[in-house]
């Protein structure tokens, strides 16, 4: 297949949708399709190409400025911009002539976009939707969302989403033809964590955001380490200002040499720091910081590679979440669902003796849907359907 990927950011991009995207588009141009990305943070002009196979990249232009952000102008901003973001699309259209256009991320602007493209165009369009994108909406926000949502969904040919509860959610509240599309993650990738870690230390990893959907979790666990006599916590992440400050409120005595904060590390040092680590880390608010909605339908790309990391995971979740649901059965999983210091600390405790037991926990189930060829494979599925007059799975 011939395949336009559009989204906000590219596979070169360090943060969850370029992880996801660079294992899909690494997959489908295995399996012998043509992939161009089309994003506003792509190297343009970038190709690669092996055999019957081609990955190109093109570059849409700015999206809003961080200015526009602060004032809570981006969404207005992007719509001002989408009359070039749409002439960019269809012209790259014109020119792959693509099967089906996938759109990614985010909804006002390259969804918008990708759809009134591929409407000029006549081509298919596929939606990929990674959590509730207005979840945490208010006011006009809200509002906005109300009219633009259903119109995108039920006027895109397919609309996939990364989990069955994120697919549940718009299927009811939003309407049109909905499927599943998993984080595409490989295995391989988590190959050299299967060696035996050093065991000089007990440490305890945390990768990822720090902002409203974690950060009061992150001082728990902060407040947890100071409690916990020679317990290292390690913190990867590209808010480390915000990390920082979580640390120098929360850390006491010692702990403040015991807890490092990293920032702006590839992802193979980051992959090698999981390796020597114990336990790993995976935190869901519990102070209202997120909509129910969104915070109980969410499931982070971090989700997947910790499972398939086959380290001890201290899950720190609500027990109304999708991540809880999926997490509790899998074994070398330790959950906490109180938001309390003390209970977190106890589970920390619990955490570093299953981690004795066993450093690496196999048989977790359900691992091999994430796997880049099944995920490529499933959206070219969705795709045929379209394109032979079908639908997605209602």
């Amino acid at each position: 297949m011939n395949i336009l990927i559009a989204s906000q950011y590219g596979p070169e991009f360090a943060g969850a949708t370029g992880t996801v995207l660079r294992g899909l588009v690494d997959a489908l141009a295995l399996q012998g399709h043509r992939v161009v990305v089309a994003s506003h943070t792509a190297p343009a002009g970038a190709r690669s190409s092996s055999q019957d196979c081609e990955i190109a990249s093109v570059n849409l232009g700015s999206r809003s400025g961080r200015l526009a952000g602060l004032l809570g102008l981006d969404i207005p901003v992007c719509f001002l911009k989408s009359p070039a973001t749409i002439a960019r699309l269809v012209k790259q259209i014109k020119r792959e002539k693509p099967d089906f256009v996938l759109a990614v991320y985010p909804i006002e602007d390259i969804v918008f976009s990708a759809l009134v493209a591929c409407r000029l165009t006549a081509t298919p369009l596929v939606t990929w939707f990674h959590d509730l994108y207005f979840g945490a909406a208010t006011g006009w926000r809200k509002r906005f969302a109300s009219v633009l949502e259903p119109w995108i969904t039920r006027s895109a040919d397919v609309n996939l989403s990364i989990s069955p509860a994120v697919r549940d959610w718009y299927r009811a509240q939003r309407g049109g033809n909905w499927d599943v599309l998993p984080h595409p993650i490989g295995a391989g990738e988590f190959a050299s964590l299967r060696a035996p870690a050093p065991r000089a230390k007990r440490t305890v990893f945390f990768c990822g955001a720090v902002y409203g959907n974690c950060e009061s979790n992150l001082a728990q666990l902060v407040s947890a380490v100071a409690q916990s006599p020679g317990v290292n916590l390690e913190i990867y992440t590209a808010n480390g200002n915000a990390a920082r400050r979580i640390v120098d409120i929360y850390a006491t005595g010692d702990a403040r040499f015991r807890i490092s904060v990293a920032t702006n590390r590839t992802r193979r040092e980051v992959l090698d720091r999981m390796r020597s680590a114990d336990v790993l880390y995976l935190p869901l608010t519990f102070d209202g910081a997120i909509p129910a909605d969104e915070l109980n339908t969410m499931f982070p790309t971090k989700s997947v590679e910790y499972l398939l990391s086959g380290k001890t995971l201290l899950v720190h979740v609500p027990r109304s979440t999708y991540v809880y649901e999926r997490m509790r059965t899998q074994p070398g999983v330790v959950l906490c669902t109180d938001p309390d210091a003390a209970a977190l600390s106890h589970a920390l405790r619990k955490s570093f003796e299953v981690a004795g037991r066993c450093q690496l926990h196999h048989g977790r189930t359900g691992l091999d849907q994430y796997a880049p060829a099944a995920v490529a494979e499933s959206l070219c599925a969705a795709a045929s359907r379209v394109l032979q007059g079908g639908r997605a799975c209602a």
